[in-house]
């Protein structure tokens, strides 16, 4: 997760989101979903604290995406 905060950061400071492809954000989304499912079926508390706190922040600039 520490590695998609600078990424977060620009975007909400900036306010543009213009260099950043929608469609591979939402995957990276929906991909850290499943990887959560994983480790909550497999009862893996690290895969499912990291992938929440990954959902968390690549939702929020999904959600800045479309509203920038």
């Amino acid at each position: 997760p520490l590695a998609t905060l600078p990424q977060v950061f620009q975007v909400f400071s900036t306010q543009d989101a213009k260099g950043l492809s929608l469609l591979t954000w939402v995957l990276w989304t929906l991909l850290s979903v499943l990887w959560c499912v994983y480790g909550a079926v497999h009862k893996e508390t690290p895969i499912v604290v990291s992938n929440l706190l990954y959902i968390v922040l690549q939702t929020e600039i999904v959600l800045m995406m479309m509203e920038f």
